[in-house]
């Protein structure tokens, strides 16, 4: 559906253009349009009239129903209806009320006639039994009055279709995450549309959606996974028992049989499921695909993935002359707010948790220890976090570095098709401050200075007694 194209500002434009021409003959007008789908044959086709001619309002035209213009957001319909002629909706936002509009009226085939000039939206369902299930895009239609009175047919659309899959998202902060961090994943599925007398497959669901994760865990609240879901925009309450998560915690199944109605009014609608995940590896891995009529489309063509990775910090650390040094240890630092935390590591220099105790954290597990080459390295951290380094022992023979070091670039590494990113940082220690020689010749001079005082001072003493006795 994200590759539909067609503006519907241009379409609504020439429907202001034809207001005034259609209050005046609407009445003369006993004609039919006809609306065909090409490249439909795969598909059952619905339809909705969604805006009408209205002579008591000042554009000319209203919404069929006045919610429908809460698609478009919260102004007045009118005002609504003037922004749509003048393009003023950017075309996500376009698109998102194609998807939320209804269409419950069934075309016999892949076509349809209309009496009524108007805007109309057409949907389309991939048929019962198809063996193939794709999701197509919405389509929107003016008809006018000329239309009307001339039966013309419009068929100057092609249907888009594509194999259906769920639409899976995560927020743009959550695609470098953290260990530790939670995740907040957003899934949307249509509600299908279900023949009459069809029932629900011996061994599967009408309608839900799987998901399944890697690197991470689903997020309890009280011991209980939790799914909101939305339908059409609204919050709705999922019956109990609805969601259910695998026993190894690594998977679940949403159960949205009960939005399928006799009278398919929820078809074609978007349902959206939110939730939380917490990252646990460096690479967090997503998947969701949809079960329709009791199939599971969990093949290539319907599965959709959504992958979130960590940043590693690198260590590199040199002496006066640029040598490279071994056995400089380091820990990670992280200050939020006022308080300040030490990075927790497990064996493979992964970061599992946080300390506000130094002297936990710079015991022999957490600590980054440089190697022959004076490289160190920890992974697990998260791209848009400020992190810094604090040296806690230097190499044999130099100065220990006290004050934090910052990053010094962000580099990024490829191997094959994988691209990682680290933040780099560069530390040069000083060599230790030469001390006074006290050893050697500064010894043998100081004794040989003090036998010499010795000396003097014992001539002089017997010097003064003789001259003493002789008086």
């Amino acid at each position: 559906m994200k590759n539909f194209k067609k503006v519907i500002a241009t379409l609504l434009a020439a429907v202001m253009m034809m207001a005034m021409s259609v209050t005046a003959f609407a009445a003369e007008s006993t004609g039919g349009a006809t609306i065909k789908i090409n490249n439909a044959e795969e598909a059952d086709v619905f339809y909705e009239q969604i805006i009408k001619a209205d002579t008591t309002v000042k554009t000319g035209w209203s919404f069929v129903d006045p919610s429908y213009a809460k698609a478009f957001g919260n102004e007045d319909e009118q005002t609504i209806i003037e922004k749509l002629t003048k393009g003023d909706f950017d075309e996500y936002t376009r698109m998102g009320a194609l998807e939320n509009l209804p269409a419950t009226n069934k075309a016999t085939g892949t076509e349809f006639t209309v009496t009524e000039p108007g805007f109309y939206v057409v949907k389309l369902q991939t048929k019962a039994g198809a063996e193939e299930l794709y999701s197509y895009n919405p389509m929107a239609y003016y008809v006018s009055l000329e239309d009307i009175a001339n039966n013309a047919v419009l068929s100057d659309k092609t249907a888009k279709k594509e194999p259906a899959k769920v639409d899976k998202t995560i927020k743009t902060e959550d695609e470098y995450v953290e260990i530790g961090k939670d995740i907040e994943y957003t899934v949307k599925a249509t509600v299908p549309y279900v023949p009459e007398g069809k029932q629900i497959a011996e061994n599967g669901l009408r309608f839900a959606v799987h998901d399944s994760i890697t690197g991470a865990e689903y997020k309890l609240t009280d011991g209980k996974f939790v799914v909101t879901a939305t339908l059409a925009g609204d919050a709705i309450t999922l019956k109990d028992g609805a969601v259910k998560l695998s026993d190894d915690k690594k998977s679940f199944t949403v159960d949205l049989s009960e939005l399928v109605t006799a009278t398919n009014s929820k078809a074609n609608q978007v349902v959206e499921l939110k939730y939380l995940a917490t990252a646990k590896e460096i690479h967090v891995a997503n998947k969701a695909y949809p079960e329709v009529n009791g199939h599971k489309y969990d093949d290539e063509k319907h599965i959709k993935t959504v992958d979130s990775y960590t940043v590693a910090i690198e260590i590199v650390k040199t002496g006066d002359k640029g040598a490279m040094l071994p056995d400089a240890e380091f820990v990670v630092v992280k200050h939020t707010g006022n308080k300040t935390e030490y990075a927790l590591l497990d064996e493979n220099k992964t970061l599992v948790g946080w300390t506000t105790d130094l002297d936990e954290a710079k015991n022999d597990a957490n600590v980054l220890k440089t190697n022959e080459d004076g490289f160190a390295e920890a992974k697990g951290f998260d791209k848009d976090v400020v992190y810094t380094v604090l040296e806690t022992k230097a190499p044999t023979g130099y100065q220990l570095l006290t004050s934090e070091n910052k990053v010094t670039n962000t580099v990024q590494h490829t191997e094959g098709d994988k691209t990682s990113w680290a933040f780099q940082y560069n530390v040069a220690d000083t060599t230790l401050s030469s001390l006074p020689f006290t050893g050697g010749m500064g010894t043998t001079l100081f004794t040989v200075l003090g036998v010499v005082l010795m000396v003097v001072a014992a001539a002089l003493y017997f010097a003064t007694k003789k001259k003493g006795s002789v008086n």
